[in-house]
């Protein structure tokens, strides 16, 4: 039976992934939080070093032996705020994209969107940080998370993914879950992270605060982020999209 708190936990430190994770310590304060990027974690968690991470719901479809724990997430159901792709050119008519390496998840969807969407197929690259590319090799660059909230950039066309992803198939889309390893009981974990959820839910607005203080960046920007584009609740519609998601997902996981 599944001891959660002897778990070792992987948590990318992303503010978006702060509602779910800021209180995990409190509720479980013998397990192991362990902080890297996302592919690490996936690593990690790959080779047993860890028992459950906050990872891009795409490792479900590449490791189907997985699990995750019900009932949360980071989704949207339209635009999501941080999932921005860049481009001066209709995207119909892009050839180069370099997509954001900090999800998986995302750079899926955006491949998706272009292909059974807008109709075309641009070659891709991945890089961690494309935005410091701008257009010098490219004609589209995918960001994910804080980067992106803040370009002002008025020659630039910023579309929201999560918005084209609504306008494509009407469902939302999952960005990440508590992704865990097969001899991990998904629902044991259910009751102590919905509890963290339930806190970090009521205290958005103080990590709204301090992420803008953190960055530099306008209150608003995170306010607008955390009440309004992401959604931390995982339900019937959002499995749904998910499920949409994996099904034209599976024909271009060879291409990641």
């Amino acid at each position: 039976m599944t001891n959660p708190d002897a778990l070792r936990i992987g948590v990318v430190e992303f503010p978006n992934t702060r509602p779910l994770a800021d209180f995990l310590p409190e509720i479980l304060p013998n397990a192991r939080i362990i902080l890297d990027i996302p592919s690490r974690l996936a690593k990690k968690l790959d080779a047993g070093e860890l028992d459950v991470a906050l990872l891009s719901s795409i490792e479900l479809l590449r490791r189907p032996e997985y699990g995750f724990v019900p009932g949360m997430g980071i989704c949207s159901d339209g635009p999501a705020g941080s999932a921005l792709l860049f481009t001066r050119i209709d995207p119909r008519e892009v050839k180069q994209v370099a997509l954001d390496g900090a999800s998986l998840s995302t750079a899926m969807m955006t491949r998706i969107v272009f292909a059974e969407y807008w109709r075309t197929t641009p070659h891709y690259t991945t890089r961690l940080s494309p935005l410091r590319d701008r257009f010098q090799s490219v004609d589209a660059v995918l960001t994910i998370g804080y980067p992106g909230l803040v370009v002002n950039d008025p020659t630039v066309r910023k579309i929201d993914m999560g918005e084209t992803w609504k306008a494509y198939c009407n469902l939302p889309f999952i960005y990440a879950l508590w992704i865990v390893r097969p001899e991990i009981d998904a629902a044991a974990l259910e009751e102590p992270f919905a509890e963290a959820k339930r806190r970090g839910l009521e205290e958005r607005e103080r990590i709204a605060r301090d992420c803008a203080e953190k960055n530099g960046s306008p209150y608003a920007v995170y306010h607008t982020h955390f009440f309004q584009n992401i959604r931390y609740d995982v339900g019937e519609r959002e499995l749904a999209g998910m499920k949409f998601f994996f099904e034209k997902g599976e024909k271009y996981l060879s291409e990641q």
